[in-house]
């Protein structure tokens, strides 16, 4: 039994009818959240930047696995549908259960006091970006154009606000290396969704590490096989 059949079985997933209405829902606030990021963005305020490009790439993945017939109970269980229904047809990028895990790390450092960056700000901006612009073309709802989804990082009105980003930027991309920590925490999660595990218990707020490759994200992307 793989990971998928045991968040089914384990009731992680609840199977239900294809809900393209509340996909639909959930897109939308996932580009209220896009452009509150980018907003903040602009106002060097990095704190926000990473909390709502977190919740924009949430809100999209759970659209994409509502559309599926499956509504999560958990980040497991939706980080499992997404990998299962998305990433395995190689219809999103493998890693991106990593890269979600990874960013909610970072935005929990923040719910706990934590200060952000603008080295985990731009790349997580970047990151939900993609993401949306990804699910929006596979999804193709009416009113949800991929087009309609910002590619590039806003201008800052205070560019001397927290730095700026420096060459190696743009880190939530690299491969995940699934066979590093092979196994299974019942806290943490499957390993292959990152360090800090798909039930999100992992506390980090250190920025992750890798390179970026933003090409894998574009919509009809194939991962090679």
């Amino acid at each position: 039994m793989n990971i998928f059949e045991d968040c089914v079985k384990k009731g992680r997933l609840k199977k239900i009818e294809p809900d393209i209405e509340r996909a639909a829902r959930e897109l939308e606030t996932a580009k209220d959240e896009l452009e509150r990021g980018r907003h903040a963005y602009t106002h060097g305020r990095w704190e926000d930047v990473v909390t709502q490009s977190y919740f924009a790439m949430h809100r999209c993945a759970r659209a994409a696995v509502s559309s599926r017939g499956y509504r999560d109970t958990n980040l497991y269980g939706l980080l499992a549908a997404l990998e299962h229904l998305f990433v395995e047809p190689g219809q999103l990028p493998e890693g991106t259960g990593k890269r979600i895990s990874e960013a909610k790390d970072i935005k929990d450092s923040v719910y706990n006091g934590g200060r952000a960056s603008i080295r985990e700000a731009r790349p997580m901006l970047l990151l939900a970006q993609n993401m949306a612009k990804a699910v929006f073309g596979l999804l193709k709802l009416p009113g949800f154009d991929a087009d309609s989804i910002e590619a590039g990082i806003p201008e800052r009105t205070d560019p001397q606000r927290g730095g700026q980003p420096s060459s190696n930027e743009g880190n939530f991309n690299r491969e995940p290396n699934y066979n590093r920590d092979p196994g299974y925490n019942r806290d943490r999660g499957p390993s292959r969704f990152g360090h800090g595990g798909a039930g999100g218990h992992g506390r980090s707020s250190r920025p992750p590490s890798g390179t970026s490759d933003d090409s894998r994200w574009r919509p009809g992307y194939r991962a090679a096989r």
